[in-house]
């Protein structure tokens, strides 16, 4: 498994006002270093998967499918 890179935000850590004022060399470097990249494709796809979930789990309590 690769090790955790610092410029990435860790899972376990809540978003915060600072994580999202990303310059745009950082940007540039995640954009240009295919495993960073890969790191935050991989992050992107588990927040939408857990989204989906939530969905899901609040359209039941709420009578299921209409």
């Amino acid at each position: 498994m690769a090790q955790n890179d610092s410029r990435l935000p860790s899972d376990s850590s809540p978003p915060t006002r600072k994580r999202r004022s990303t310059g745009s060399s950082e940007i540039g470097q995640i954009l240009n270093d295919p495993l960073m990249l890969q790191k935050l494709g991989d992050r992107v796809y588990r927040m939408y998967v857990e989204d989906l979930h939530k969905h899901h789990e609040r359209s039941n309590s709420y009578g299921g499918d209409f």
